[in-house]
């Protein structure tokens, strides 16, 4: 056994579909979240709710290998 399979073998494969759409949700999470720092109403600590879900799913997509921005 060599090592890449310990490594690789609780990965599961995504399809690019579904990387881009968690891609196109975390864009739309950000944009949201500048949205309600820039407005004067915010939901009190649930906008940085938002920014947090984002920066995870735009991590989770690079990570599983989406393209290069």
């Amino acid at each position: 056994m060599d090592s890449e399979y310990y490594i690789n073998r609780g990965i599961k494969k995504v399809d690019k579909k579904t990387m881009n759409t968690l891609f196109t949700i975390g864009i739309i999470f950000l944009v949201l979240w500048a949205l309600g720092l820039v407005t004067s109403y915010t939901l009190g600590g649930a906008i940085h709710i938002l920014f947090v879900l984002a920066v995870i799913l735009i991590i989770v997509w690079l990570l599983k290998g989406g393209k290069k921005l």
